[in-house]
Order: structure tokens, then sequence, then C-alpha cells
């Protein structure tokens, strides 16, 4: 019985998808991400020990730093003197938010460091990536990471969205048609394509009289982020094909192919067209299901793919 139930619910031997190759420039920015996320955390765990230790400090001590403000007041605590009495509770207090500002600091410049080797790479290896409105340089990280080095892995456009978890599910019921959001696809590049709509909400005229007028239409804001959250995604795909379509720079060398499949060896004839403004996709997007959900195919022309040149380090 336990030998039936392990092979009624064993993993398949042989998988379709495409394993992520780990040996360009993209794998790069992976661990560069793991290496500043862990000294965002290690910020963030030491200010909040200098607030812990401040509030429960004496009065003339917390005094001197109640009216700095948060940029104020790390290098206020590393001009603070800490020489004396180390049983006194005012000297070992001084002394132990000295060494954690010291701490804060130097995490500070880590991540800074960080930041530039990123923006370098990127600027190498996606420079139209960035010139898209509100993207920087974590969420051109976390896309180009998501991607992977061979962008082969993605085919579609509706494949990228189903990969960044914006691809609209059907939810409709009796007569009433609508979609909700995917809880599915990456989280981090997810939040990643939510952090550019947030941002363009706050900056970007015609995003913001696209918002109001779909509020006029009766539209919930999840319902509009979605709406939003698709265009974003339709959007970036179509850089980070032109990303794989750009001449090779001479820092990558290109990878010899594997694939022996007509679809791959058949060259990209496409050319990218001009990204389509929210007015003009508002009801594709609420209508539009990724076929990676529907699991069903279409008749008309085939989306261009992203080609097969791609790059890796060459050291």
């Amino acid at each position: 019985m336990a030998l039936s139930a392990r092979r009624s619910y064993s993993i398949p031997v042989r998988c379709t998808s495409t394993p992520k190759t780990k040996d360009g420039p993209f794998e790069c920015l992976r661990v560069l991400r793991a290496a500043r996320s862990s000294a965002v955390k290690a910020r963030t765990i030491a200010i909040n020990q200098i607030k812990g230790i401040l509030v429960p400090a004496q009065e003339h001590v917390r005094s001197r730093f109640r009216p700095l403000t948060s940029a104020q007041l790390i290098p206020a605590m590393e001009r603070s003197r800490s020489m004396g009495n180390l049983t006194d509770p005012e000297i070992a207090t001084a002394l132990t938010v000295k060494k954690l500002a010291a701490r804060y600091r130097f995490l500070e410049r880590e991540i800074l460091d960080t930041d530039a080797v990123m923006a370098e790479i990127l600027r190498d290896c996606a420079p139209l990536l960035r010139k898209v409105p509100g993207v920087g340089i974590k969420v051109a990280s976390q896309l180009l990471v998501t991607v992977g080095d061979d962008p082969e892995r993605i085919a579609s456009e509706a494949e990228f969205a189903a990969r960044v978890g914006v691809a609209p599910i059907p939810a409709s019921s009796g007569k009433t048609s609508r979609h909700k959001l995917s809880r599915g696809g990456d989280r981090a590049a997810n939040a990643a394509v939510h952090h550019v709509v947030v941002s363009r909400l706050a900056t970007d005229s015609r995003t913001r009289e696209y918002a109001a007028r779909r509020t006029a239409q009766g539209k919930t804001k999840k319902e509009i982020m979605r709406c939003l959250k698709r265009y974003v995604a339709r959007e970036l795909y179509r850089q980070l094909a032109n990303h794989a379509r750009r001449p090779r720079s001479p820092t990558y060398a290109p990878r010899a192919k594997t694939s022996t499949s007509p679809s791959a060896q058949r060259p990209d004839t496409s050319t990218p067209g001009r990204a389509p403004s929210p007015e003009s996709n508002e009801d594709s997007a609420e209508t539009t299901t990724s076929r990676a959900n529907s699991g069903t195919g279409s008749t008309s022309k085939e989306p261009s793919k992203i080609s097969t040149g791609d790059y890796r380090c060459v050291t």
C-alpha cells in the first residue's frame, strides 16, 4: 500500500521546463542581491537596537538625541564621547550606541557599493530596461534574475506575465464577467512589478489619469492595480526582448546553442513594437488570460519570442 501510494504521487521523470543556466551576468546579479538583502536586514537590526537602547536610557541621555532626525542621529552618535568609567550606565550606553552607529555606517557603505556593482552589470547587460519609468536597480535586477541568463525560457509575453504573477485569472459567475489577481508566479518579481506601478501612480500623470477614470467607472483599487500590472508586464517583456536582440557586447560572449528544435533554430524577424498605453489596453487586460493559466493555444500569429542569443561572463 505504501509503495503504491508513493508511485501515485511520485514526480514524473521527464520534465518540460528548462532550468536556468546560472553561468552568466544574471547569476552575478542573483548573488549580489543576496548579499545586499542580508546587509539591509543587518542595517535595520542595528538602527532598531540603537532606538531600543535610547528609549529606556536616562533622561539626560535621551534629551541629547530626541530632537535629531534619523539622518542626524547616526553622525551624532559617532561623535559621542565614550571615555570614562565603564560601570557608569551613561558611559556604557554611549559606547554601545557609538559601536552600533559605526556598524550602521559600514553596512550603508556596503549596500551602496553593491548597488554600484549591480548598476554596472545592468549598464552592460540591459541598458534599455533601466530607461523604463519606475524601474531602478533593485527592480531591474530582480526581473533579470527571474528571467535567467537564457531568455528562451520565456517564450511569449503571456508566459512572462504568468511567471511574474500578473496574468488575470477568470472569476466570472453567471452574467458577471470579471477576473481576479493571480497569487502564483515569482512573488519577488511580482513585488518588483508592483513597485513600478506604485511609483508610476505617484509620479506619472497618465497613470494617475487612467486610475481616476477607471475609478469613475466603478473599478476597485485592486482591479485597477491588476490592470496596470498587466500593462507594465507587457512593457517590461518588450524591453527584455530588445535586450536579447541587441548586439552582443565585447564583455560577454555567446554561449553555444544546445537546442535542436525547429523553433529554436528559426530566426527572430519580428520587430518590437511600441508599448501600448493603459488606455488602449484596459479592456484587453481584463479579458486576456495567459495561455500558461488556461492551457489553451491561440490560432493567431505566434507572439514574438525572445531571441536565442544570450550571454555569459568571460573570465
